[in-house]
């Protein structure tokens, strides 16, 4: 259920339910993201060891024509790391549409000190986007959009 916060003149505040709604989905993805940074306390180096290509073949459907098959390929790196004697490995989540892991090249991995299987190349935001302006720039607009359309359904209705 919608609520939406009337100001005296028994009108929309807008605003302040755009404020509410941001800042309540804020601190939950910035929960998540400190939760995440908290997780992934060690340091590692991970080096690929070898590149997996992945195929796949996907259905085009055109109402005009016939159905069309792409066939996607991407690659994803296979990295091997090392914790207190202990050697990993981690297939990324990440790939690219061309093969751009050269055997051998390194960065830095961080993984979860009480389970060194649990490994990430990454500490940036996994939630929220990364930068406050223009995640809140994104929210503001897409939130006005959305009021001037009930705004518009609403002055509307009475005609019907």
């Amino acid at each position: 259920m919608w609520v939406f916060f009337r100001n005296s003149s028994n009108s929309i505040d807008s605003r302040s339910f755009i404020s509410l709604v941001w800042k309540k989905l804020w601190n939950r993805a910035s929960k998540r993201n400190e939760e995440y940074r908290q997780r992934y306390t060690g340091h590692t180096t991970l080096r690929v060891i070898r590149v997996v290509k992945h195929e796949r073949e996907e259905h085009d459907s055109n109402e005009q024509g016939p159905e069309s098959v792409i066939y996607v390929t991407f690659y994803t790196p296979v990295y091997e790391y090392t914790v207190n004697g202990q050697r990993y490995e981690y297939e990324t989540r990440v790939g690219s549409s061309t093969d751009q892991y050269p055997i051998g090249m390194e960065c830095p991995g961080y993984y979860n000190p009480s389970n060194p299987a649990d490994v990430t190349e990454s500490l940036t935001d996994i939630a929220g986007g990364g930068s406050r302006f223009w995640s809140l720039l994104c929210f503001v607009i897409g939130a006005l959009a959305i009021v001037y359309a009930l705004v518009r359904v609403w002055t509307v209705m009475p005609l019907l």
